[in-house]
């Protein structure tokens, strides 16, 4: 008996076929604000690939050298959804030593706001910032150049990938660690060469939160407190803190609602055991939001 196969599938009219096409050759597509670095794309293999290299003035130089193989042994080490992958160091010829890092589709998060989304993707954003922040802090790392252009939101799924580690640091490395930075988003310590910890990261998050979210004042001036024992002592501190002032909106309406049901009561709307439950219902309400916070 013939077996019945629905609709095939192809590709249709318009498809470019030069998108499918390898093209080793690299295509520079953009260099650094301090000018040593350069990331050009290659396209090998069916797939698109990103490398980092240094530009010419910085090749050969032993401190940008460092600098480079530094970033790719931290980056190496953090394995996060959240965070852009850094897949092997490798030289090319005329090049010299290069990064190849994850293909991302998809803009910064300054673009990205350009577009003005709505609170609830905003929040979306912060929650998976914050969820890489703390993987990248529990390995012992520091990222020291947080900004809006370093965070990339993806075209499918507007996912957070955190880039750039060329300014970070961590606990095993014993070299390059002076300060450095965006001078707009960096804490006042990593500005005047004092030691930084993931404290530092946490000043940059709430400058960050001032473009991201206005409407979260309080945690982002809690942030960017100047004595960093002032800040959140961690992300998790931090989270929790976004978690209660979310919450914190259910409040009035919760009160609200057992107004209404007092004045419904008043009015004989439902009968006394009936309110007495609902009453009931909207007090445990309540204190869940209060315990919450705690």
């Amino acid at each position: 008996m013939a077996k019945t196969m629905g609709p095939a599938s192809g590709f249709f009219p318009g498809w470019d076929e030069d998108r499918a096409e390898n093209n080793p050759a690299l295509e520079l597509l953009h260099t650094s604000g301090s000018g040593f670095t350069c990331l050009y794309r290659s396209r090998s293999g069916g797939r698109n690939r990103l490398y980092k290299v240094l530009s010419s003035k910085c090749r050969g130089d032993m401190l940008y050298e460092s600098l480079l193989r530094k970033e790719f042994e931290i980056g190496y080490s953090l394995t996060h959804p959240g965070i852009c992958a850094y897949q092997a160091f490798c030289t090319w010829e005329g090049m010299g030593n290069a990064i190849e890092l994850e293909w991302i589709e998809g803009c910064t998060l300054r673009e990205w706001l350009q577009r003005n989304p709505s609170v609830k993707q905003r929040e979306a954003v912060l929650d998976e910032l914050l969820e890489a922040l703390a993987y990248m802090h529990r390995k012992q790392v520091v990222h020291r150049d947080l900004k809006p252009d370093n965070v990339m939101i993806t075209d499918r799924g507007s996912h957070v990938k955190l880039i750039d580690f060329g300014f970070s640091d961590s606990d095993a490395h014993a070299i390059n660690k002076g300060a450095a930075g965006t001078r707009e988003y960096a804490a006042p310590e990593l500005l005047e060469g004092k030691a930084t910890d993931q404290r530092s990261d946490i000043w940059s998050l709430g400058r960050i939160l001032q473009e991201l979210l206005p409407r979260y004042g309080r945690i982002s001036r809690r942030c960017m407190a100047e004595n960093p024992d002032k800040r959140y002592s961690d992300v998790a501190a931090l989270q929790k803190a976004v978690a209660w002032r979310r919450r914190l909106w259910m409040l009035p309406a919760a009160l609200l609602f057992l107004m209404l049901l007092l004045a419904a009561w008043h009015f004989r709307t439902y009968s006394e055991a009936d309110v007495d439950a609902l009453v009931r219902e909207a007090e445990d309400a309540i204190s869940a939001t209060i315990s919450s916070a705690e």
